[in-house]
């Protein structure tokens, strides 16, 4: 299924990093960058696909098709 074209590609990795089940220390690693700035991709991601900060409107956002 494509990504949503608004989102940043550090975005896109995060939230696909937290539908897989990697912490935020996993996914910086992952990504070469802080756990601080994962979290700000995360926040940013969530403001953009759902408009809260939780994680299961993601997936349902994506089960869906994006609609």
């Amino acid at each position: 299924m494509p990504w949503p074209c608004f989102l940043a590609g550090n975005e896109q990795k995060v939230i696909a990093y937290d539908l897989i089940g990697l912490s935020t220390r996993e996914t910086a690693r992952e990504l070469r960058i802080t756990p601080e700035t994962v979290r700000v991709h995360r926040r940013n991601a969530l403001r953009k696909l759902t408009g809260t900060p939780e994680i299961a409107h993601v997936r349902e956002v994506l089960e869906k098709g994006g609609s």
